[in-house]
């Protein structure tokens, strides 16, 4: 209540209290602090600005390299040079014309994925069950995952399921598992 934050040497004062209570009918917060919590301060609800606000607390923001494959088909001595160089026929697909980009931006419910991911990361240890819990919270309902230690600085996190690119691309982001520094993850897909 409102009259809980009045100082004791006004709470004698009739006008002043008219007046705060006249102030406070007029003006209630009760719907805005409904849709705030609901579109800003939840994370499950939020929109797009509770997103971003969220991204900003954490440290992430909505772009993300998502890993592409351009092979395109062309002669077979153009194929020898390596990566980068057209495939021979069967290997690839027509070229359309426009040359695609590695950089895209998050819809709502991917960036909400990552910033759930970089959350978990930023209070979390660097350990083979800490990995495990994240992998499960992140995947639940959809299939087994794992993480698996090769003891060589890498680590398989392994899926019994198909996953987006972006869910691989948010795996392999450095700083969104909390992987232990120089160790690189590997995605083994069903």
């Amino acid at each position: 209540m409102w009259q809980d934050t009045i100082l004791t040497e006004y709470s004698a004062s009739d006008k002043l209290l008219a007046i705060i209570d006249t102030f406070n009918q007029a003006l209630s917060l009760d719907d805005f602090t409904d849709d705030f919590i609901e579109q800003v301060w939840d994370i499950d609800t939020c929109g797009a600005f509770g997103l971003d606000m969220w991204g900003k607390i954490v440290g992430i923001d909505r772009q993300l390299t998502i890993d592409i494959n351009d092979n395109y088909f062309g002669f077979f001595e153009a194929d020898t040079g390596g990566d980068g160089y057209p495939t021979t026929f069967d290997d690839g697909q027509f070229f359309n014309g426009t040359q695609s980009t590695s950089n895209v931006t998050m819809n709502d419910m991917q960036y909400r994925t990552a910033i759930l991911a970089k959350a978990f990361t930023n209070i979390s240890v660097s350990t083979i069950q800490e990995i495990n819990r994240l992998l499960t919270i992140l995947f639940f309902g959809r299939g087994r995952v794992h993480c698996v230690n090769n003891r060589n600085m890498t680590i398989n996190i392994v899926f019994d399921f198909p996953i987006a690119n972006y869910e691989v691309a948010i795996l392999k982001k450095g700083d969104l598992l909390p992987m232990p520094s120089g160790v690189l993850p590997i995605i083994i897909e069903a």
